[in-house]
């Protein structure tokens, strides 16, 4: 599922299923004006649930770094 919100920001949300899991994507524009990724991961384990960062991704430190 993927639901994108437009105005002065941007910000686009996925939430998806894999064979590990329920994974939700957040791609947004930061403070800096930086394209961004935020990954989470949703851990039911130990009798809870609850939503993990598994990743935070700068697209501008994955270009720099090429």
């Amino acid at each position: 599922m993927r639901v994108g919100v437009w105005g002065d920001d941007y910000c686009e949300f996925n939430l998806g299923k894999s064979k590990n899991g329920i994974h939700f994507v957040v791609a947004f524009v930061d403070d800096h004006q930086c394209f961004r990724l935020h990954v989470w991961f949703l851990d039911e384990s130990g009798g809870k649930m609850e939503w993990v960062l598994k990743r935070d991704i700068s697209v501008r430190d994955v270009v720099d770094y090429f």
